[in-house]
C-alpha cells in the first residue's frame, strides 16, 4: 500500500487533517486570548463583547471555511465510483485537486480583527478564485465516472451528487468576492449564505457517507425511501438557505433588493429548519439500518476498498494477514483476475 492508493475519502482527511492541524491552533490561540482578556481586569479591545466574533469570525469565512469541504469531495469520489461500478479514470488528478483545494483553503491569515484590509490583498483574491480549479476538477473526474458506469438511482448516489452541487455554489460564488466591484466582501448577508451552501454540502455529505457505510456498520440495509427523502429535505433547505441571503448580499450593489430583505431573510430561516430536519433525518436513516435487512460483505455489488471484503459490520482481526495493495481498487483487481481465469 502506497499513499497514491489510498482510498479519495483517505486521502482527502489526509489532506483536511493536515489544514485543521495548521490552522486550528490559531482559533484555539484567539479564543484563549478572548478569555484571558475578558475574565482578568478591565476587557480591552480583544475581550469585549462586540469584538469577540470577528476575531474567530475568520473560521466560517473564506478561504479557511472551504477546510470543511475537503473530506466531502473525497466521499463523493468513492462513493460515487463505488456505486457506478467503474474505475477513477483520472485517480492522479483527482489527488492532486483534492490536495489543492486544501492548500487554497488554508485561512488563519485573513483576520480583519487584526488585519483589516486582509480580504483587499492579491493574496486573498487570488485563494479565492484558484480554488475553483481544483473543485471543477474534482466535479470533472466524478462526471467521468457517471458517464462510463451505469449507477443505479441509489440514496448514497443522489446525495453525493447533492453535495458537490452545494460545494460548487459555495466556491463559485465565493469567487465573486474578488472582483471589487460587486462589492460583497463587506456583506454579512452574503457571507452568511455562503456559509450556509458550505453547510448544506456538509450535511448532505455526511448523509450520503451514513447511507453508504450504513450496512457495514450495522450489518444491515437500512431503508433507501427515508434516504432518499432526505435528499430532497437536504436540496430544498440548502437551496433556502443560502440562495436567497446570496441574493441579498447584492443589495449593496444594487440598492432595489434592500426593500426584499425581510422576505429573503424568513425563507433562509425556513431552509435551515430544513437543513436541521435533514440532519435528523440523517440520524433516523442511520438508525433504521440497525432494523433493516441482513447486509452481504458488499452490498453495493461493485465495491473497489478492501472494507467491502470483510463481513458486516467488520470482526475483529477481519484481515487474518495484510493483503497486498497493488492499485487503488484491490477488489476490481480481484475480480479481474476472476474474469481472466
Amino acid at each position: 500500500m502506497r499513499l497514491d492508493r489510498v482510498p479519495l475519502f483517505t486521502w482527502a482527511f489526509i489532506v483536511g487533517g493536515s489544514v485543521w492541524v495548521l490552522t486550528l491552533p490559531v482559533l484555539l490561540g484567539n479564543v484563549v486570548l478572548i478569555y484571558v482578556d475578558h475574565h482578568y481586569g478591565a476587557a480591552t479591545a480583544f475581550g469585549s463583547a462586540g469584538s469577540q466574533w470577528v476575531q474567530v469570525s475568520w473560521i466560517a469565512s473564506q478561504p479557511q471555511v472551504y477546510a470543511l469541504l475537503i473530506p466531502v469531495l473525497g466521499l463523493v469520489a468513492d462513493a460515487i465510483a463505488t456505486i457506478a461500478g467503474v474505475r477513477q479514470p483520472s485517480r492522479n488528478l483527482m489527488l492532486f485537486a483534492i490536495g489543492a483545494f486544501g492548500v487554497f483553503s488554508v485561512g488563519a491569515w485573513a483576520q480583519t480583527a487584526f488585519y483589516p484590509e486582509a480580504r483587499n490583498e492579491a493574496l486573498w483574491a487570488a485563494m479565492v478564485l484558484l480554488i475553483v480549479l481544483p473543485t471543477l476538477l474534482v466535479a470533472a473526474g466524478t462526471g467521468a465516472v457517471l458517464r462510463s458506469g451505469k449507477p443505479p438511482i441509489k440514496s448514497p448516489l443522489l446525495l453525493a451528487i447533492v453535495a458537490l452541487l452545494f460545494v460548487l455554489l459555495a466556491v463559485l460564488v465565493g469567487a465573486l468576492a474578488a472582483f471589487t466591484p460587486l462589492e460583497l466582501r463587506g456583506s454579512r448577508a452574503f457571507g452568511t449564505g455562503q456559509f450556509a451552501a458550505v453547510l448544506a454540502a456538509v450535511i448532505a455529505g455526511a448523509a450520503a457517507g451514513v447511507t453508504y457505510w450504513a450496512p457495514k456498520m450495522t450489518g444491515r440495509v437500512g431503508s433507501d425511501a427515508i434516504a432518499k427523502l432526505n435528499v430532497l429535505v437536504i436540496l430544498g433547505g440548502g437551496a433556502l438557505a443560502s440562495l436567497p441571503l446570496l441574493i441579498l448580499g447584492f443589495s449593496v450593489r444594487f440598492t432595489g433588493l434592500a426593500d426584499a430583505g425581510d422576505a429573503l431573510e424568513t425563507v433562509a430561516i425556513l431552509g435551515d429548519g430544513l437543513l436541521a430536519l435533514g440532519a435528523l433525518l440523517t440520524l433516523l436513516t442511520l438508525l433504521a439500518a440497525t432494523r433493516g435487512t441482513p447486509a452481504g460483505d458488499d452490498p453495493w455489488g461493485s465495491g473497489q476498498s478492501l472494507e467491502w471484503a470483510c463481513a458486516s459490520p467488520p470482526p475483529l482481526a477481519n484481515f487474518g494477514e495484510l493483503p497486498v495493495i497493488v492499485s487503488a481498487q484491490p477488489l476490481l483487481d480481484a475480480a479481474d483476475s476472476t474474469k481472466g481465469a
